[in-house]
């Protein structure tokens, strides 16, 4: 909040900060902070009707810097993949991408002959490839994959961890 109101005179919202599972700064690499330590009155609230522009609380006191420095490889990767979507976001081809992975599963023995996807062993190698601790820290449960019927449920434009995963994946892990 201090970069941002002293680069710019006031404080904003960062995209890569309204993750649900982001609890650090990208930038700063230190744990986001929600309240005020004195009061626990919120800096913005979670309906986007109020944020603080200036880098102090409803009750006027002043934003601390957290001490503890944060960081976490994996949600680094997270957020950098996110932003090239963003980015690239009109160049996409979702159909396209979704008709690679396809082709890509099949050539690594997912699909069986009469078309079916191993939606079982797809997962199980999901959560070997990424670990299940870091797939826990975005949302990503195993029981809750378990639950969809097809694989393309699985990789929606509207779920997009899962296309950062499976963008990871299939570049990672089944392409090569």
């Amino acid at each position: 909040m201090w970069d941002d109101y002293n680069q710019e005179g006031n404080c904003y919202v960062h995209r890569e900060h309204q993750f649900g599972f982001m609890n650090f700064c990208v930038k700063h690499k230190i744990n986001l902070v929600k309240e005020c330590p004195e009061c626990k009155e919120l800096y913005a609230d979670i309906k986007g009707q109020y944020l603080s522009l200036l880098p102090i609380c409803k009750n006027n006191h002043i934003v601390q810097v957290p001490e503890s420095e944060c960081y976490d490889s994996f949600l680094m990767e997270i957020i950098d993949d996110f932003k090239i979507l963003i980015k690239h976001y009109g160049k996409l081809d979702a159909d396209l991408f979704m008709d690679k992975l396809i082709i890509a599963l099949g050539n690594r023995g997912y699909i069986h002959y009469k078309g079916a996807i191993d939606k079982i062993r797809v997962i199980e190698d999901l959560f070997t490839f990424f670990d299940v601790s870091n797939l826990e820290k975005i949302g990503v449960y195993k029981e809750n994959l378990v639950k969809h019927f097809k694989i393309t449920k699985l990789f929606t434009r509207e779920n997009m961890v899962m296309v950062i995963l499976r963008i990871s994946y299939l570049v990672m892990k089944l392409i090569h």
